[in-house]
């Protein structure tokens, strides 16, 4: 998992809370911290088994919706804003309820535990988003 998470000044004790979580719960094999601003981003997304947007607030389209399904990446995201105009429930993406943790964790399984649905949603969304 990958975590391009700019860090301001006024962030580094949290940058250093995430970063104790990570190494005390045994998993800096599998989350990187990027260290801020990426450049190549299709190379973050081809390494990703599923992005997951966890926007708290509706937006009119999210940019890493667009990216993601551009680069045929399985996609979670909330179900708020222009997302729900861009993704069709679980045929380009799987939706959650915004705000809610068990609706979230609830979505991150069914990925997980599948990675038929991941390919088969990332391919249908980058078929979906090419058409538009």
């Amino acid at each position: 998992m990958w975590l391009g998470i700019p860090i301001l000044d006024d962030r580094i004790p949290y940058e250093t809370m995430l970063k104790d979580c990570v190494k005390n719960e045994g998993l800096k094999n599998i989350i990187i911290f990027t260290g801020g601003y990426v450049t190549n981003m299709p190379a973050v997304y081809n390494e990703l088994d599923v992005m997951v947007s966890t926007a708290t607030g509706p937006e009119p389209l999210d940019t890493v919706v667009i990216e993601s399904m551009a680069l045929g990446q399985s996609l979670i995201s909330p179900e708020h804003g222009g997302v729900t105009e861009m993704m069709s429930l679980d045929e380009t993406g799987l939706l959650f309820t915004p705000k809610e943790a068990n609706s979230l964790s609830n979505a991150i399984e069914v990925s997980y535990n599948s990675a038929t649905l991941r390919t088969t949603l990332g391919q249908t969304a980058r078929k979906h988003i090419n058409n538009r």
